[in-house]
């Protein structure tokens, strides 16, 4: 066990070289606090509870002393570091990071089979330790006896702000062991004498490297002893840098405005990024909360930032670098000289960059200073604490004048003059906080200059010790005179900066009734988690709540959900609904959220000591309420209970409205079916008649909508015998819609069929005019948009979205305008002229308003059917003109002849009028008006300049039945062949023949953008799909003739017509030919001559010697395919005899001539009376006449 305590002790100060501090203006260090000790008899479990405090970072350290023999298993997790055996004492030591918040307690295994053994133990927690190496060394010394222990020096070099740890161990439970020196805890012994076992510890942190010194304690019973020390070395400061170089603050700040209109935000431009807290007006405080805490008590919190200040010759007032307790809810103090921080709430210290002066004067009550200092840094201290009331915010310590100044003094409204200015806060030391303030004017970093202390603010009246934990703000402020105030390159460091795990955003107080002196009040409250209250907090808390009274105290614990409490005020008056500290913390400048009746009020709440008592229920505008009940109460002496102010009489009562929001109207309210006045000088008497209880009934009505509130009076009179009585009462309530009309105002917009065949709206992406109205409730309607507008209806951000439903299984599409604000002016209805759809069909369009958005109601939502939308027009893209679309062509081919097929291959889309023109996804089935059916429907043209093709193009599709496609959510891909065919006479080439579509729908739907004109010279009607080039061409043979004992080859090309002749088409290298057949010709029972040019073949003819001596078969015809360069390899083998053969190729029709000179050769007919219907031919002579002279190159015999 020993060798491996040593064996981790070595590994680790290897780790923590590895170890780094930062380059901060402060050394870190790291602080001990300790646990309650614990002991055990025998075996078991030693349960040892981590000190109060501990938290996530820390470094639990635990000690168990106990004697030889004891076996020690440790709890999983922790890392023995020393273990002590010698002369009949055992002491193990372990750590353990906390990488979560601690458990509850660790329990130690003890194992051992003397029962009668007492062992103790306990646990110290390190905060500012390293968490990745907290260990710097640490020694082990043992004694048989000795009324001194000792805890050696370690003998190795730990860095400044380490925490030595000494721990001391005896054999004796009677032995009570005291530290010599350091902080002292952990002193405990067990009793039970030579069996039992005694400890203690103490720490101190090093004031320099390599202050490792050795510690002692007494040990009264001078028995067998144990001392060891741990040094844990600080870790590397934690640093939050920000350099606002963003458009927002974001999640990591909270914001406020105390004073003005102007919000923090962050300023990019121009450059560098900084956020400003003021924007060069008067009286203007604004402040922001960085959420995280920063742990202060024992540690050092430092805040480095870029300080700009300009706009104005004389600025003020400045910005307030402010820490305060995070136990505290932040609230921003006063504008002007405060700068924000006087009346912060929590403050426990404030840095003030004071242009004007006034920080550290008395001015406006505040405590403390030297008077009015312009362009100076001064600091004051707490606003709570013993005293407060005449300490509060106390000006502690402050510079004179600057110079440099704090601001640049000139009306310039470039960001300057951007010093960094350091603050730092120094707690290390027990019962001291240091205080440091730095300036460096050159902005780099390196040249800092103290500007104020140290100074130990504890020694200020009043101030209070460094909480737990600290949260930072900067407030900006501005009086009657003003500036530009920003900060920049903020960077804070400290021990340990948390996260803010849980925060409510308020707490909400919810009550119905009026409030008597006579009785408690009801009120629920409740723990929100965000500003409209759609959750709360999961659990209990601790709440404190103002004013007093609260039945049970005003120290309550609620559950987050919400709890009914009761508040009663003997005492009648105005009080104001209030949380005075919550154990979860709040959100920085939280308010408390009031509602009476549905209807938010300003957390006033009024007592009387008697009055008219009831509620009106929230509800719908048009309706009648159910049945309000009206007591009549008052209290007969303080302290009493409610009694009825009369009963079983009829009384006079008088009523009226008040338009609470908004705050005018046109219709009146009614009671009991009769309409009351507007106010109290012209209040409705009604009669009510009252029962025993004190009790009357009514019921309200009211046809329009909003927040209104219901006042009741009655004057005691002689004549009733109460002369002197007054009760008075109101109630505020929500009136609200039956419900949202969504309509048009436009002609054609409600397509109720779903269908196609309704006539045609707007176009998909098109302008038209929505409406959105607030309707009343009628009787037996069915029509919710014939009932009356409640012109009194005003609400902002109704959501508004789309839900296709025609046609089926079509995308819903998206709105141009996604919101309506119905708001003052608009009595109820609003038209929003700019509202677009994005797609074609019918839609259901819905305004749905936020739940509990309407003073806390929910108002109905609604929907139109609107449509029938339809595209603005077609697009085609992803356009491929595959020429000689016949052939497979590698490379492509640059041409198609005249009368041969090229593809025409795109993806066709209907659009929107959006900019753009972005596709639509709903114009399919029956709600795509353009067949596909055949290739007529798209239009197919084709020209160059001024000569068309249209009545020489014709088109084909492939798909069944010959449709050219299927219209489907993206679209229809469209393959179509198109050919021009060939002219009686030729002509050509055309270089840039340009083709195009000109479809139109049955709703007058075209391409977009128009420009092709299917007719030339016309106005454009369609789109273009692109240029090719066409030629006429024709494939020559030519008559040869040679030797019959060598091969023949027969010159054979394809030609095309350049304009005044034929040439060879070198850009032909895709023809395919095929060698035609041997055929016997020109006998009886054998095809003619003229058959064989109409059909193709290699003709041979009757033997007749020695003239013709070729049978069928001498010689065989081989081809070359494709043709190359418009040249093809035709050749015949060598017969061996003499003779002849005719040879013709039966080719395409856009490949054949008129050879023979004859229109319409018999069997030869060419489709459209072509006079070019030849196939090309030529005779071929082998061992012809020739003079005798010449020999052939290459003749053999």
């Amino acid at each position: 066990m020993r060798s491996l305590f040593r064996f981790v002790r070595w590994i680790l100060l290897l780790v923590m070289t590895t170890g780094s501090t930062g380059a901060l203006a402060y050394t870190a260090s790291v602080t001990g606090v300790a646990g309650t000790p614990a002991t055990i008899s025998g075996t078991g479990a030693l349960v040892l509870v981590p000190p109060a405090g501990a938290t996530t970072g820390d470094v639990l350290v635990a000690t168990v002393v106990t004697q030889t023999g004891m076996v020690i298993a440790p709890p999983p997790g922790w890392t023995g570091v020393e273990y002590v055996s010698a002369n009949g004492l055992d002491m193990a030591t372990y750590y353990l990071v906390l990488t979560t918040t601690p458990a509850a307690s660790y329990a130690f295994s003890l194992n051992y089979g003397g029962n009668n053994i007492k062992t103790t133990g306990g646990i110290v927690y390190a905060r500012g330790a390293s968490t990745s190496a907290p260990l710097c060394a640490n020694k082990q010394l043992t004694g048989a006896s000795g009324t001194t222990i000792t805890a050696p020096a370690v003998g190795y070099s730990c860095p400044a702000g380490s925490l030595q740890l000494n721990l001391f161990g005896a054999v004796n439970g009677n032995s009570a062991l005291t530290p010599a020196s350091g902080t002292a805890g952990l002193q405990y012994n067990t009793g039970g004498g030579p069996n039992g076992t005694a400890m203690a510890a103490s720490w101190r942190t090093l004031a320099n490297t390599g202050d490792s010194n050795a510690a002692s304690a007494s040990n009264p019973q001078a028995g067998a002893w144990g001392g060891v020390s741990i040094v844990l070395q600080p870790g590397a400061p934690v640093c939050f840098s920000d350099s606002f170089n963003r458009a927002s603050l974001g999640p990591d700040w909270v914001t406020t405005t105390v004073s003005g209109a102007f919000t923090p935000g962050t300023v990019t431009s121009p450059s560098p990024a900084r956020v400003r807290l003021t924007d060069n007006l008067g009286n203007e405080s604004t402040a922001m909360t960085l959420q995280r805490l920063i742990p202060a008590a024992n540690g050092v919190v430092e805040v480095t930032l870029k300080f700009y200040a300009y706009g104005q010759t004389n600025p003020a007032d400045g910005v307030a670098v402010i820490l305060s307790d995070a136990a505290v809810t932040p609230q921003a103090g006063g504008f002007g000289g405060s700068l924000g921080y006087v009346g912060f709430a929590g403050g426990w210290l404030g840095a003030g960059l004071d242009e004007y002066g006034n920080f550290s004067s008395t001015a406006g009550g505040h405590l403390g200073g030297p008077g009015r200092t312009p362009q100076s840094v001064s600091i004051r201290g707490s606003g709570s604490g013993p005293g407060a009331a005449t300490t509060a915010y106390r000006w502690i310590a402050g510079t004179g004048s600057l110079s440099p100044t704090l601001s640049t003094n000139t009306t310039s409204t470039t960001p300057s003059p951007g010093y960094l200015y350091r603050v730092t806060v120094d707690s290390r030391t027990s019962g001291k906080s240091l205080v440091t303030i730095e300036r460096d004017t050159t902005s780099t970093g390196s040249s800092y200059s103290t500007l104020l202390g140290p100074v130990d603010i504890m020694t200020s009246a009043g101030q209070v010790a460094a909480p737990a934990n600290l949260m930072l703000s900067f407030a900006g402020s501005t009086g009657g005179k003003m500036a530009f105030h920003e900060i920049g390159a903020l960077k804070v460091c400290a021990n340990a900066i948390n996260p803010i795990t849980t925060q409510i955003d308020h707490i909400r107080f919810l009550y119905t009734q009026q409030a008597l002196t006579c009785q408690p009040s009801t009120i629920t409250v409740k723990a929100c988690m965000d500003a409209a209250c759609t959750a709360t907090y999961s659990g209990n808390l601790d709440v404190t709540l103002s004013p007093t009274g609260w039945v049970g105290g005003d120290a309550q614990t609620i559950n987050g959900a919400g709890s009914v409490l009761q508040l009663f005020k003997p005492t009648a008056g105005t009080y104001t609904l209030d949380v005075a500290g919550t154990s979860v913390p709040l959100k920085p400048y939280s308010a408390p959220q009031c509602w009476q009746g549905g209807v938010q009020t300003d957390c006033s709440i009024v007592f009387n000591d008697a009055g008219l008592v009831f509620s009106v229920p929230n509800f719908t505008s048009g309706q009648t309420t159910p049945t309000v009940t009206v007591s009549a109460m008052q209290k007969t002496s303080p302290g009493t209970a409610c009694v009825p102010a009369f009963a079983n009489v009829t009384r006079n009562v008088g009523f009226w409205s008040t338009y609470t929001s908004p705050a005018t109207g046109t219709m009146n309210l009614a009671v009991s079916g009769t309409n009351v006045g507007t106010a109290a000088a012209s209040a409705t008497t009604l009669p009510l008649s009252f029962n025993a209880s004190g009790q009357a009934s009514i019921n309200v009505s009211y046809p329009d909508a909003g927040q209104m509130t219901l006042n009741a009076k009655y004057t005691g009179s002689a004549a009733t015998s109460d002369a002197g009585l007054a009760l008075t009462g109101n109630s505020t309530f929500v009136v609200s819609p039956a419900g949202l009309c969504v309509d048009s105002p436009d002609a054609n917009w409600n397509c109720a069929a779903l269908s196609p065949a309704c006539t045609k709206f707007k176009q998909a992406g098109q302008t038209f005019n929505l409406r959105v109205s607030g309707r009343r409730w009628v009787s037996g309607s069915t029509d919710l948009c014939s009932n009356p507008v409640t012109p009194n209806y005003q609400q902002l951000g109704i959501p508004l979205t789309s839900t296709v439903l025609a046609p089926a299984g079509g995308v819903s599409g998206a709105l141009g305008v996604t919101s309506v604000d119905l708001a003052a002016g608009d009595a109820g209805s609003r038209t929003i002229s700019n509202q677009t759809e994005s797609d074609v069909g019918v839609f259901r369009i819905t305004a749905t308003p936020g739940a509990g958005a309407y003073f806390g109601v929910t108002v109905p939502g609604g929907s139109g059917t609107t449509g029938r939308f339809y595209p603005a027009g077609f697009a085609a893209s992803s356009i491929v003109l595959n020429n000689r679309s016949d052939l497979s062509c590698a490379p492509a081919s640059s041409f198609t002849y005249l009368g041969e097929p090229l593809n025409a291959s795109f993806a066709l889309r209907a659009v929107s009028a959006a900019t753009g023109n972005p596709a639509v996804f709903n114009y399919f089935g029956s709600f795509a008006l353009l067949s596909l059916a055949s290739p007529a429907p798209l239009a197919f043209a084709a020209q160059q300049g001024t000569t068309s093709f249209n009545s020489r193009l014709s088109a084909a599709c492939s798909g069944s039945g010959g449709s050219c496609g299927t219209w489907t959510l993206n679209g229809a891909a469209i393959n179509a062949d198109l050919t021009v065919a060939r002219n009686i006479t030729v002509d050509g080439p055309y270089a840039s023949a340009l083709f195009g579509l000109s479809p139109v729908d049955s709703d007058g739907v075209r391409m977009l953008p128009l420009n092709f004109s299917s007719v030339p010279g016309g106005s454009s009607d369609g789109g273009q799909l692109g240029t090719t080039e066409l030629r006429y061409g024709r494939m020559r043979l030519t008559n040869a003739y040679g030797t019959g004992l060598l091969g023949l080859s027969v010159p054979a090309s394809m030609e095309y017509y350049n304009g005044s002749t034929f040439v060879k088409n070198t850009a032909d290298n895709c023809t395919t030919l095929a060698a035609p057949a041997s055929v016997l010709v020109g006998s009886a029972g054998t095809p003619t001559s003229t058959t064989l040019y109409c059909a193709g073949g290699l003709g041979f003819y009757p033997v007749v010697p020695p003239r013709n001596q070729l049978s069928v078969g001498s010689t065989t015809l081989s081809v070359g395919s494709p043709v190359v360069a418009g040249s093809a390899t035709v050749k015949l083998s060598k017969p061996g005899a003499s003779g002849y053969v005719d040879l013709a190729f039966s080719v395409p029709n856009w490949l054949k001539f008129n050879w023979d000179g004859v229109k319409n050769a018999a069997g030869c007919t060419v489709a459209g009376a072509d006079l070019n219907d030849d196939n090309p031919r030529a005779r071929i002579r082998f061992g012809a006449y020739r003079n005798p002279s010449i020999i052939f190159m290459g003749e053999s015999y």
